[in-house]
């Protein structure tokens, strides 16, 4: 059955905009009759309808894959870090504060643990050598507690090297 514009807005409840819209992208060329237009509605009807079903059909889709593919990798994600191979940054970072805190701790007792042993020497390099002692004591004690927690080092094959190009 052939019907105008108009009789296909008042069957679909659509814009005349999107009934020329929808059926010139799907191809679809009307018959002119006249001065207006005419549309077989076995041919009309299912363009009109169906690409409203299709394109949220095809979102959906899309949504749906790229939700399966976002658990997917938070999946990924979960077991790297059961195996040991990742850390959370919050972890490192409140490692490294503490060791930072340490080194700064230890930085500013400096003078006032030197300063017993050093008031009786009498000679620069003597001074200079208690001072030495003091500062390399104070890094013994960082490298000692410093690093990574066990947990956070990685087995030998996920040690990542990078040489210089030569």
């Amino acid at each position: 059955m052939n019907v105008s514009q108009i009789e296909l807005r008042e069957i679909t409840g659509m814009s005349i905009q999107t009934i020329t819209g929808r059926l010139r992208k799907a191809g679809y060329e009307a018959e002119r009759v006249g001065r207006e237009m005419q549309y077989e509605t076995k041919d009309a009807l299912p363009i009109l309808y169906g690409a409203q079903n299709r394109a949220s059909q095809h979102n959906l889709e899309q949504e749906r894959a790229r939700l399966a593919s976002n658990q997917a990798d938070k999946e990924a994600l979960r077991v790297e870090e059961m195996r040991g191979k990742l850390v959370q940054t919050a972890d490192v970072l409140a490692h490294w504060q503490d060791v930072i805190g340490a080194c700064r701790a230890k930085l500013l007792n400096l003078a006032q643990k030197a300063a017993p042993t050093v008031a009786p020497l009498m000679t620069v390099p003597e001074v200079q050598e208690e001072i030495d002692r003091h500062i390399h004591e104070a890094l013994q004690d960082m490298a000692d507690a410093g690093g990574l927690p066990e947990h956070m080092v990685p087995e030998e094959e996920d040690v990542i090297t990078w040489e210089p190009a030569a």
